[in-house]
């Protein structure tokens, strides 16, 4: 999944486009927490709104992207707003030598076979999702940027 993956990565945070999307509903799909993080599934964290971001540890967008999302989990923690983070690497060893430098207060899973993300069909990385409390993806958006992040900010507030 790396190799195909990161050719995409680089291309997409050149290009980095959000777009909307007619609501399609994420099915209870088991996650398997990384570090500190237990393991759940989307079936548990359903009555909650869910920023779903899908990472991968070689990608330079989404190391930009951590403390954008340790802001967001802090500004939305009271407002039923749930950060995770899903690690398309590999090997787990990959994921936790990152998280070893970059700081999460938010929730992180690992989906080394890549599993949930053809599920979501993640166009590139970084790719997140606003995933409604009714368990329907409102909104998605590939790469990252600072001025994405104030776009996917406002997404936010706007669907709340």
């Amino acid at each position: 999944m790396r190799n195909l993956l990161k050719p995409i990565c680089i291309a997409f945070f050149v290009l980095s486009t959000a777009f909307t999307v007619n609501a399609e509903t994420v099915e209870d799909m088991p996650l398997t927490g990384l570090v500190d993080t237990q393991d759940t599934s989307f079936g548990q964290l359903k009555g909650q709104w869910l920023y779903v971001d899908f990472w991968a540890s070689w990608c330079i967008p989404c190391k930009k992207s951590f403390p954008f999302m340790n802001e967001l989990q802090n500004v939305f923690k009271d407002k039923n707003v749930r950060v995770i983070a899903i690690s398309v690497d590999d090997t787990e060893a990959a994921a936790v030598k990152f998280l070893k430098y970059n700081k999460t207060d938010f929730w992180v899973f690992h989906d080394p076979k890549g599993k949930l993300a053809s599920e979501f069909k993640v166009p590139g990385m970084p790719s997140s999702y606003l995933i409604n409390p009714e368990g329907e993806i409102v909104y998605k958006h590939v790469g990252f940027t600072e001025e994405s992040g104030n776009e996917i900010i406002n997404v936010i507030n706007k669907s709340l």
